[in-house]
């Protein structure tokens, strides 16, 4: 249903693209103090990496082991090549991905009501995920406010189901599942056979990219076996419980599961009483509703938190135009929201983590100034009996490529005999010899899942054998080859936490 009044609500216009810009700045600026926050070094680390990777002309799911469609890190590989590789870099892309996803959340919404609840609208949807994880160029912020847009176009537009296609086709290629249910849900549209096509045009040459360059196992354990079915199994979390016991998890609950889902509720029951049967309002319920799925598997507050948006976005939808007194109704929804937002502002202003930010840093440029730009690295752990994750993000900061293609780690992957001894091939063939190992996440588990069972010690014993530690920042290690009768390979700098610093300013300047 598209509103349309005296006014020209819902009416696409140039004051409508003004608007969205300046909604799309103001949900920057309301987020943009969790810039100060630590960075995320694996989630945030995953897409820099790829494009890292992409510059030196990897590809992914065979080069590179990747969860995720591959166009967020081509998308971020020219403005690495421009600026060079920096966190700063990535928050930068992802805060502009913030401004875009409140943008576009404010055009959908103004078809169902003024600007000013629409506006609301469209920032809340945006909070929960910019403020509780984190601004980092994600697939998951990215590949959202490309569905909406897709579907955007498909129901509120003429003649464009193509276009739509294509670009629910862009968000499966940066994020496989969230394309998957953005499909769905153009499907229950019009023009099937236009947005099937739109979408192919994407994903056809992707996937008979990945069809002939990569194995069919190495594209099963990546795209299906793993975030489909393993998942469950090394990294499921019960509930919110877990990371806020008490009543603190009802403070995060209301907002991020409560909320979110009685909205999808309250819209599922407006569709089954209303006819005829309002398509613009089912296309983006079943998207929301699909999104949740994502908190089946991890129903932790990042999860729940980016799954929020598409259902954040349906409020719109109960708030007739031309009445400021209905807009009433978006106070409990909007406070509880910008509430949990708020603490995750806060959270960004704790200096924890940044210290560790700058010995990675640090540790990162030593690195590169050991190794020759086509010379391969390993960023790991100090031991691998426990790989829940690790800071793949150093690769992006040393802007190396990596000596074995198992390098987004995973429980149940990078912990087994069989992976660990593909990986001792690969660093051998490939003649690593620098390693940057991680202490502090190197026992990291989940006691709810699996994560908590040690794994195999393939890896730590070939590194033993031939690698000895040449200097430290913090909690990371760097390790050179030292096989018997070679000379050492020694850290460019001394030792110690000045020197980390020095290392880490010459890196900037």
């Amino acid at each position: 249903m598209t509103v349309v009044d005296a006014q020209g609500v819902g009416r696409p216009s140039i004051r409508a693209g003004g608007m969205a810009v300046l909604v799309g700045v103001i949900a920057m600026l309301v987020t943009a103090p969790r810039l100060l926050a630590a960075f995320s070094q694996f989630d945030g680390g995953i897409a820099p990496a790829a494009a890292t990777f992409t510059l030196h002309g990897l590809l992914p799911y065979r080069d590179y082991w990747l969860l995720y469609g591959p166009l967020g890190g081509w998308l971020l590989a020219l403005p690495t090549l421009v600026f060079g590789p920096s966190f700063a870099l990535d928050q930068l892309a992802g805060l502009l991905v913030v401004g875009l996803g409140a943008g576009i959340a404010f055009v959908i919404a103004r078809r169902w009501t003024d600007d000013f609840p629409a506006a609301l609208v469209a920032i809340a949807t945006v909070l929960p995920a910019a403020t509780l994880i984190g601004i980092e160029f994600a697939a998951w912020q990215l590949a959202v406010p490309l569905a909406l847009a897709g579907l955007y176009v498909l129901v509120f537009t003429d003649r464009h189901a193509a276009l739509a296609g294509l670009l629910i086709g862009l968000a499966f290629a940066v994020r496989l599942d969230v394309g998957g249910y953005a499909l769905v849900a153009a499907l229950l549209g019009r023009d099937r056979i236009r947005v099937l096509a739109g979408f192919s045009s994407v994903v056809g040459p992707l996937a008979l990219l990945a069809l002939v360059t990569t194995p069919i196992a190495d594209l099963w354990e990546q795209l299906i076996a793993y975030p489909l079915i393993d998942q469950r199994r090394w990294r499921s979390i019960p509930g919110i419980e877990v990371e806020f016991p008490g009543a603190a998890a009802w403070i995060m609950g209301v907002p991020l599961v409560v909320i979110p889902r009685a909205i999808i509720l309250a819209a599922v029951l407006r569709l089954a009483g209303t006819r005829p049967l309002d398509r613009p309002l089912l296309v983006f319920t079943v998207f929301a509703l699909l999104c949740q799925l994502q908190t089946l598997a991890r129903s932790d507050v990042h999860h729940y938190a980016q799954a929020s948006a598409p259902a954040l976005l349906l409020l719109a939808a109960f708030l007739r135009p031309g009445s400021f007194g209905r807009s009433l109704r978006l106070v409990l929804p909007v406070a509880a929201i910008v509430f949990v937002a708020l603490i995750g502002i806060v959270s960004g202003l704790s200096p924890v983590g940044r210290e560790r930010d700058d010995d990675l840093q640090a540790a990162a440029a030593t690195v590169r100034a050991m190794t020759a730009r086509d010379e391969p690295i390993y960023v790991g752990l100090l031991h691998h009996r426990y790989t829940f994750i690790d800071p793949i993000v150093a690769y992006h900061l040393a802007d190396r490529a990596p000596g074995t293609s198992q390098n987004l780690f995973n429980p149940g992957i990078n912990n087994t005999d069989a992976t660990q001894a593909r990986m001792v091939r690969e660093l051998v063939a490939s003649g690593t010899q620098v390693l940057l190992l991680d202490r502090q996440w190197a026992d990291l588990k989940e006691d709810e899942n699996d994560s908590r069972l040690p794994g195999s010690t393939v890896l730590d014993t070939y590194i033993a054998e031939h690698f000895a530690e040449a200097c430290r920042f913090g909690a990371f290690r760097v390790f050179v080859r030292h096989d018997p009768g070679d000379p050492p390979r020694t850290c460019p700098v001394a030792l110690g936490p000045e020197a980390a610093r020095a290392v880490l300013l010459a890196s900037r300047s």
